[in-house]
């Protein structure tokens, strides 16, 4: 029933067995028989029909006496009776009590020359060997020679490993339920810990321990790439020596490998966030904030894998996650603030760090531009920046119309109007209050309308305080008081760092400052968050590629 089952697979495979005196039924199943001596010694290959022919005649040529045999039935208890055929000289009492008349190598020199004879018998030239003109490994392994794979092909072995990187990862569900199960109990420890408030019950705007939970986030996220991939790696390297004369294709192995755990970090990274942002009343920001996290998790990952192909132990690869992830810890600027740090790691000393610049080391570690991104992102990309930038984006146009010497405006009286509008409707969402956060929007986005396009007679209609009735600030639901000090703070050291060099006569506003929105590169502006996320992305990028270089070499190396 093995046999048939085999059968019935080898259609389009190749299906190797190892059988031990099979009988015939069995062996006419297989499309080919090779015999092995004692020692490994190539005795016969072939067709079973052919084997019970080749033996029938050596059995004639040698002299070794057989019962009649007129079919195949017993093939293979003939030909071993032939192989093992005993020496006669020797009885039961001999201090030998066995010995063979022919040994292995005989049926092997015999068989060698007899596919020889046969080829020229044919007229055949006989094929020679390649192996001897094929490329070999540094282990003086002769390494195939192959077609070129086309897209589609890559395609195939991309899809096949990640199926395999998939099932290595999830079918052991103590590890998928403990990596499931980590994000919500951090996400539900770190909410509970930080949701507190100066005074009374909490409220987020005026909360303590928004930025710690912005920085535990990416930390978070940072955490969870590494322990997930820090052996990965390590744990497949005898499969992939196995199979590397099948040119698995190192970079696309590694490519699965990393979409795999990637995935793994995405759905972590949205429980945490889910969970966190719901209990600290972080509304809006779920898709921005899991973007980040995400982000910091897949070059935590990154970092890990290229760890994992540089170890040569699980130990060892799971004592490098606290020497990437501690002093990334450091050197983000949240725990320790740069004008706080040693002066010796700014690059001009004390009047670097005087100036707000970030220390050298900072600029390496991955943590600090996710970090800046997601504060940033909380300040500029909350519901009610986001709605009052149409207000300031409208005025500052109109305004650009205006000369600042002379003062002369090119508006007209309708622009003029409307100036005058946006002007009172940006003062009125400072100082709108409302008693809930779903009132705070509606009232926001009725004074956002007006001021874009009603009238001033409108504006004024729109009662933004309620006498006698003390109620928050529209903009506390969205905007926290801590974080936007800590922004508004970068803000005003830029722009005291440009009027230092205007005055010194030097080029004003092209000097980065941590929690900026903005950043120079070669005297060009450009928008923080998109700085961090190129840095964040070649980081990434260079891991993986170092990865499979590491990789490619280590597979060429004598074992």
């Amino acid at each position: 029933h093995v046999a048939e089952t085999l059968k019935s697979v080898a259609q389009d495979k190749i299906v190797i067995a190892s059988l031990h005196r099979p009988g015939n039924s069995v062996l006419s199943l297989f499309n080919k028989v090779l015999l092995l001596d004692k020692g490994g010694r190539v005795a016969f290959y072939g067709t079973s029909e052919e084997m019970f022919k080749y033996f029938r005649t050596a059995c004639a040529e040698l002299g070794i006496p057989t019962r009649t045999r007129t079919n195949t039935e017993d093939a293979a208890d003939f030909v071993f009776d032939v192989i093992e055929t005993p020496l006669h000289n020797l009885t039961q009492s001999s201090a030998t009590a066995y010995a063979r008349r022919f040994p292995p190598r005989f049926w092997q020199e015999r068989f060698e020359s007899h596919t020889l004879l046969a080829n020229v018998a044919s007229g055949e030239v006989p094929a020679q060997t390649q192996l001897g003109d094929m490329p070999r490994a540094e282990d003086n392994m002769p390494i195939p020679i192959s077609r070129t794979r086309t897209f589609k092909d890559h395609i195939t072995l991309f899809k096949t490993h990640l199926r395999r990187s998939c099932l290595s990862k999830f079918r052991n569900k103590g590890t998928i339920y403990s990596s499931i199960l980590e994000a919500p109990l951090l996400a539900f420890l770190i909410g509970l810990t930080l949701r507190a408030s100066p005074e009374g019950s909490y409220e987020f705007g005026n909360g303590n321990n928004l930025i710690e939970y912005l920085f535990l986030s990416v930390t978070v996220g940072m955490f969870l790439g590494l322990t997930n991939s820090a052996t990965e790696i390590l744990r497949d390297k005898p499969v992939l020596r196995r199979e590397r004369n099948h040119r698995y294709g190192a970079g696309i192995y590694l490519l699965a490998k990393f979409s795999t755990l990637a995935i793994l970090a995405i759905i972590q990274s949205a429980i945490y966030i889910g969970i966190g942002n719901f209990m600290l009343e972080i509304e809006g920001m779920f898709f921005y904030h899991w973007a980040w996290m995400s982000m910091t998790a897949i070059v935590g990952t990154a970092m890990a894998l290229l760890i994992s192909s540089l170890v040569k132990s699980e130990r060892a690869a799971l004592s490098a996650v606290p020497l990437l992830l501690v002093p990334q810890l450091l050197l983000a600027g949240a725990l320790v603030q740069f004008g706080d740090m040693n002066r010796g790691l700014f690059q001009g000393g004390e009047a670097a760090r005087e100036e707000g610049a970030e220390p050298f080391p900072s600029k390496l570690m991955p943590l600090r531009y996710a970090y800046e991104a997601i504060i940033i992102t909380q300040a500029n990309k909350n519901w009610f920046t986001r709605k009052t930038m149409q207000l300031t984006a409208y005025r500052d146009r109109l305004k650009e119309k205006t000369n600042p010497d002379t003062g002369e405006t090119n508006l007209t009286v309708d622009e003029k109007q409307r100036l005058e509008i946006l002007k009172r409707a940006i003062q009125f969402t400072q100082v709108a209050e409302a008693p809930d956060r779903e009132s705070a929007k509606v009232l926001t986005q009725k004074i956002i309308n007006c001021g874009l396009r009603g009238t001033m007679e409108e504006l004024d209609k729109i009662k933004v305080r309620e006498d006698d009735i003390e109620h928050n600030l529209c903009q506390t639901y969205y905007l926290n008081t801590k974080l936007a000090d800590a922004t508004k703070f970068s803000n005003s050291t830029r722009a005291a760092n440009a009027y230092v060099r205007e005055m010194n006569k030097e080029e004003a506003g092209t000097n980065s400052v941590f929690l900026d929105e903005w950043k120079f590169w070669f005297n060009k502006k450009i928008s923080t968050l998109k700085w961090c996320l190129s840095i964040l992305v070649l980081i990434t990028s260079s891991c993986l590629l170092l990865s499979t270089w590491i990789i490619t070499r280590w597979n060429k190396k004598v074992t």
